[in-house]
């Protein structure tokens, strides 16, 4: 019995360390999926508008997170069209199905990183030049297409959730690093 608990550990120790190597090639791959997106929509998109006021480039922010938010609003949407489906359409009754279960991790962290994007934007729409907003633009690109490839990562094997969530929490973590240097170095 003894001999049974140490190969079981053992196989699990390997299994937890094949994971880690995943998920540390995860966040490799995300990293460089985001600053490859970033670099090539700055060489390709056309510059932002010049917009002279805080006022206007706060405005202009909160046009970006409204792009954002429709991964918000597609989650909602798959959790609700799921449980509407299904047995589940009671979320007490414990049957959620794993494709469900995925759409409400998805919708979870979707919204707390959402959070993250539209605290760090409108913080940077304050203390940017007018001619820098292209970055929001930028980081809305790589918030949306990085919350993509992380709900489809997940649908398809949990741990390839991880480069989409890493381009987004990195891109949201880098623009909160700018806009607090921009503050203290002002």
């Amino acid at each position: 019995m003894q001999m049974d608990s140490k190969a079981d550990t053992s196989e699990a120790v390997h299994s937890l360390a094949r994971k880690q190597r995943i998920v540390r090639l995860g966040i490799g791959v995300g990293l460089l999926s985001a600053g490859a997106i970033a670099g090539l929509a700055f060489a390709l998109l056309p510059p932002a508008p010049v917009l002279p006021t805080v006022e206007q480039r706060v405005a202009f922010a909160l046009r970006c997170t409204l792009v954002a938010s429709w991964t918000l609003v597609a989650g909602i949407l798959a959790v609700a069209t799921k449980r509407f489906t299904s047995e589940a359409i009671d979320p007490l009754s414990g049957v959620e199905s794993p494709a469900l279960r995925i759409h409400a991790r998805y919708l979870q962290n979707t919204l707390e990183q959402l959070v993250l994007f539209c605290i760090a934007s409108v913080a940077l729409a304050t203390l940017l030049k007018a001619e820098e907003l292209k970055v929001l633009v930028v980081a809305t690109l790589v918030f949306v297409l990085g919350r993509v490839a992380f709900w489809i990562g997940y649908l398809k094997d949990p741990l390839l959730r991880i480069p989409g969530f890493n381009a987004t929490f990195y891109t949201n973590v880098g623009m909160l690093l700018y806009a607090t240097y921009k503050l203290a170095t002002r």
